[in-house]
């Protein structure tokens, strides 16, 4: 699989760009960190508590999703994540939950245990994001973490 695509059953959806924003200092620091306070807790201790999305977002619009981060683009599930006050663009999914997935990791990237997601996590969860992550060369395929 070419770095920066997504796959759905062996075919690549789309493959991003490179983005520059989604490899600041804020990104990397952050991984550092990560992995820091994942050494000092529990593995099976809930680290990350989900979120909830603004009630006036959940009017079932056709590109909405019921999760924080994503909409619906043509076939695709795309998420977005604000990073250092700009929209940045993570990539495009098969599925909603792939997506919502890809918003939670960045979103716990950058504000560790404190960061708004769409499901619970526990630390180990956490940390096979993590190791995901790495294995990949820094880009995060969340339809493994789903299987």
């Amino acid at each position: 699989m070419q770095s920066g695509s997504v796959s759905s059953q062996g075919k690549i959806i789309k493959q991003r760009k490179a983005n520059k924003l989604l490899r600041t200092r804020n990104t990397k620091n952050g991984l550092e960190v990560l992995e820091k306070l994942l050494q000092t807790c529990n593995l099976s201790e809930v680290v990350v508590r989900r979120g909830t999305k603004c009630k006036s977002h959940l009017q079932g619009k056709p590109r909405r999703s019921n999760f924080i981060g994503v909409s619906k683009n043509g076939e695709v599930w795309q998420s977005l994540i604000m990073i250092d006050k700009k929209k940045t663009y993570i990539g495009s999914y098969a599925t909603e939950e792939e997506a919502a997935l890809s918003y939670d990791f960045f979103a716990i990237l950058l504000k560790q245990f404190s960061a708004n997601t769409n499901f619970d996590y526990t630390a180990i969860q956490v940390k096979r994001m993590v190791e995901n992550y790495k294995d990949n060369e820094y880009e995060l395929i969340p339809s493994s973490l789903l299987q």
